[in-house]
């Protein structure tokens, strides 16, 4: 997860970070990904109408907080959308397993979370300015990210309805990416002519490339360890992970700075996921 972040970045370094080049993105990470996986799967196509609504769900709600993230990064909120993001994964669906999935509650382990946000706080809050209505993105944005979680975790331990593999319900997962991706860009088709052309896909492609590979590999190794491993354990987990090696890929290979903040940041996270072994 934490070299797709890096990736992303790349990405956007070529591209910029309006919300036509995040469409884009997604769009091509979808076709990338779902012919990926539609390969890696001996072209088998596997479809239940319970498998399909999840992916369905999972693909709008991805779209969602991506349209609602740029909108938050455009009038300057980026550190707080990180905030919320980051959060919004490790929260809901920890939450969700402790209320609907009957996973056992420990003290140790909220303790824990805790800890892991208040990371995620230290790291990623400088001073912002805020107003009423980027506060609304900004929780929509935890809902909907969290709930993302939500749906992987919902589908893999799933036993009343009948599911597909792993594997075909990544391609399925990714299809719906590109399709509501695509569409969302058909409605902005007109908003975005007036707006600078990106550059070649030839520049732009080999990032989409490198994030179809490691984050499709997350997204598959995420959905086996979801069908096994409690929710309320393995999203923080995730999540302090994510920081901790973000933070540390990012200063080897884009040479970033680590501040007072962010070395804190992992400290707080090793500490917090270290509660959940």
């Amino acid at each position: 997860m934490a070299l797709d972040g890096i990736f992303r970045k790349k990405f956007q370094e070529a591209a910029g970070a309006s919300m036509k080049a995040g469409l884009v993105f997604n769009i091509l990470v979808g076709f990338t990904a779902t012919l990926l996986f539609w390969v890696i799967n001996g072209f088998k196509w596997e479809s239940t109408p319970y498998s399909q609504i999840i992916a369905i769900i999972q693909a709008f709600l991805g779209v969602a907080y991506g349209l609602v993230g740029f909108k938050v990064m455009k009038d300057g909120g980026v550190a707080l959308y990180a905030l919320f993001l980051m959060t919004g994964s490790m929260v809901v669906p920890y939450v969700w397993g402790l209320l609907f999935l009957n996973e056992p509650f420990s003290w140790l382990r909220l303790a824990g979370l805790l800890v892991i946000f208040a990371a995620v706080v230290v790291s990623k809050v400088s001073d912002f300015k805020t107003n009423p209505k980027q506060m609304a993105l900004c929780i929509a944005v935890f809902f909907f990210n969290g709930f993302v979680s939500v749906t992987s975790k919902v589908h893999q331990v799933e036993v009343n309805y009948a599911v597909v593999s792993t594997t075909s319900f990544t391609v399925i997962a990714f299809l719906w990416k590109l399709i509501l991706s695509g569409a969302a860009y058909g409605a902005m088709f007109k908003k975005f002519k007036d707006e600078p052309k990106l550059p070649p896909l030839k520049k732009i492609y080999p990032y989409v490339v490198y994030c179809t590979l490691t984050g499709g590999i997350y997204y598959v190794l995420q959905l086996l360890v979801a069908g096994k491993v409690s929710a309320s354990v393995m999203y923080p987990m995730i999540s302090g992970g994510n920081i901790i090696f973000s933070a540390l890929l990012g200063k080897a290979i884009l040479h970033e700075n680590l501040s007072r903040r962010s070395i804190l940041g992992i400290i707080l996270c090793f500490a917090g996921t270290c509660m959940f072994l």
